[in-house]
């Protein structure tokens, strides 16, 4: 048995994506996995799912500043909880977890019973605190980033899901722990090119509306460039109600959709010339992949793993981080680009090998090169 951890497991976001990516690929691979989560809202009927068990743990409901502190910490205590039932009845190889505040829960009772242990690493907040890009306010950055260390620290098998978060890693894993390298993939049965959508967005951009994302950056940049380019934005966050009061001052031309339907992304990058991401520093950019996908060339910042993805002239074209000058530069060029078709003939072609069809493989090997090794005596905790 697997157990496998996530906090909105039908949820929109890469994070989510992803955890249900491992979940399906474990289900093919014959493994019997219980799936624990805060709700099952989203959820869509999925046959390879059909047979998993879900464990529903809903969040606190206490309110203020405590909310998100109490809603994680319940959810972990409630994990271990069920974790104890199951040890009790079934035989358990692994245990995969996404968020890092679990670390101080999953580690010890892995430990204590000769369990493997598995994090996905999707951020890094050391770094984003170094470059003042945290989602969070001072003594929340403090307080994930020390579950986040400890879960790279303590893990049995630390995933990294881009060359530059392994690099990131390396500095706090200790150097006896391998790290493995897993990148997101993508469907591309699902995104792909379609030629019956024209393209009648220039910039399209999807994220949340947020400092580490650059999305301040990019309304400076299309200032200096005036209204000759239309901009959509689909996505929340902190920051949408600033970025619309700033699209009205400096007169840009945008539209602002909020959330839409995870079904209506494909067709609004089909519908795209080009997607932008001007993030400071991006771990992947599942979106990234989506749009070569989808055959849409992405304008991106020269950081985090986006240069992984991204080779400029190419299948996209990069800027320097945090410069709207340079920005502004690049979104001219691409679009006065003479070789937008060919470009868009790369962005597929150079995404087939990130694949779906070749994550459950890649998670095989991983799971079968890093696992703890029990013999058959019982381990009794002294």
């Amino acid at each position: 048995m697997i157990i496998h951890i996530s906090h909105a497991f039908f949820g929109k976001g890469a994070v989510s994506t992803r955890a249900r990516q491992e979940v399906k690929s474990l289900v093919k691979m014959g493994y019997e996995v219980v799936v624990m989560t805060t709700t099952l809202r989203g959820r869509t009927f999925d046959p390879v799912l059909k047979n998993v068990r879900f464990h529903v743990m809903p969040p606190h409901s206490l309110h203020a500043w405590v909310r998100e502190l109490a809603r994680r910490f319940t959810f972990a205590l409630k994990v271990r909880h069920v974790l104890t039932e199951l040890y009790a009845n079934k035989h358990i190889e692994w245990i995969i977890y996404h968020p890092a505040t679990l670390s101080w829960m999953v580690e010890p009772f892995c430990e204590k019973h000769r369990i493997s242990s598995m994090y996905i690493a999707h951020s890094f907040l050391q770094d984003q605190m170094a470059k003042s890009i945290s989602p969070y306010n001072s003594w929340e950055s403090h307080f994930y980033n020390f579950f986040e260390k400890q879960a790279i620290r303590k893990s049995t098998c630390c995933v990294a899901i881009s060359e530059y978060m392994k690099y990131q890693i390396e500095k706090v894993r200790p150097v006896n722990k391998k790290i493995a390298y897993l990148p997101n993939h993508v469907d591309t049965e699902y995104f792909h090119p379609d030629p019956t959508v024209s393209k009648n967005i220039d910039l399209l951009f999807i994220g949340r509306f947020a400092k580490e994302k650059g999305i301040d950056i990019l309304f400076d940049a299309l200032s200096m460039l005036g209204t000759r380019y239309r901009l959509v934005l689909l996505g929340h966050g902190p920051l949408y109600d600033f970025m619309q009061l700033k699209s009205r001052k400096l007169n840009l031309n945008t539209e602002f959709l909020g959330h839409v339907p995870p079904f209506k992304i494909r067709r609004f990058l089909s519908s795209s010339r080009y997607l932008i991401l001007p993030s400071w520093a991006e771990p992947q950019g599942l979106v990234i992949l989506e749009a070569l996908a989808s055959g849409t060339p992405v304008i991106g910042s020269n950081s985090g793993a986006i240069p992984e993805m991204i080779v400029s002239g190419h299948n996209g074209w990069l800027f320097e981080p945090g410069d709207p000058s340079s920005l502004a530069q690049t979104i001219s060029n691409a679009m006065q680009s003479l070789a937008l078709e060919k470009m868009a003939r790369n962005a597929r072609e150079s995404v087939l090998e990130w694949d779906l069809a070749y994550f459950g493989e890649k998670l095989k090997n991983t799971l079968s090169s890093n696992a703890v090794h029990i013999n058959d005596t019982t381990y009794v905790d002294d």
